[in-house]
């Protein structure tokens, strides 16, 4: 097994103020990231599959973040990234079918508020998602998705503090 080189220290990470420059520098900081982001964007010409292999990567990095470790490079062990793709994507559909099924029955009976509260359910899914997949990939523990027991804690500053 080959060893890794040192990674190049980042200049912006957690700690970092949050504002415009930062999201932007972030992920281009260092050779390795821009590496990581040039076969993300490649691997997204592949239907489906590159999109669940980037879900993957993100949470291999946000996990390794929250760690203290280096973030990249992260396409290392793919089955790995797209089992990580698949659970957040099941998330996804978890957390958003209430709301697309009641959109679709609104359509469907003609019904402005089924279908007004059906698109409020999922717009609601949508913005539980970082929040959901911030605490799953710190310990990858599936019951952050997918047990509503195990998030009964969680409030929007805990959420978003990760």
């Amino acid at each position: 097994m080959a060893l890794r080189p040192e990674p190049t220290p980042l200049t912006v990470d957690l700690r970092s103020e949050l504002s415009w420059s930062n999201a932007w520098r972030f992920p281009l900081q260092t050779p390795e990231s821009r590496r990581d982001v040039l076969i993300g964007g490649l691997w997204l010409l592949v239907p489906v599959v590159g999109w669940l292999l980037n879900m993957g990567h993100r949470v291999r990095y946000v996990h390794r973040l929250q760690h203290g470790e280096a973030p990249w490079p992260a396409w290392e062990r793919p089955g790995e990234l797209l089992r990580h793709g698949l659970i957040t994507f099941a998330g996804m559909a978890w957390y958003g079918w209430p709301g697309v099924t009641l959109t679709a029955l609104g359509v469907h009976l003609g019904s402005a508020p089924i279908g007004a509260l059906g698109v409020a359910l999922w717009a609601l899914a949508v913005i539980a998602i970082p929040g959901y997949m911030s605490h799953y990939c710190r310990d990858y523990d599936l019951g952050e998705i997918f047990n509503p027991v195990s998030y009964t804690h969680l409030t929007l500053p805990t959420i978003y503090s990760v």
